[in-house]
């Protein structure tokens, strides 16, 4: 979302940034397979003792 919303770009109104985030969430389906390579379900197992 930061890639394609917020970076490197400033919006001088709170609405307009809010506008941009909202249409991404809308169109979330043209990122799905960005999102899969990026996010994995290999987490790290702790053990405390």
């Amino acid at each position: 979302m930061r890639e394609k919303s917020t970076y490197n770009r400033y919006y001088e109104k709170f609405s307009e940034f809010s506008k941009i985030l909202l249409a991404f969430f809308e169109n979330i389906e043209n990122y799905c397979e960005i999102l899969k390579s990026r996010i994995i379900d290999n987490f790290q197992h702790l053990t405390f003792t």
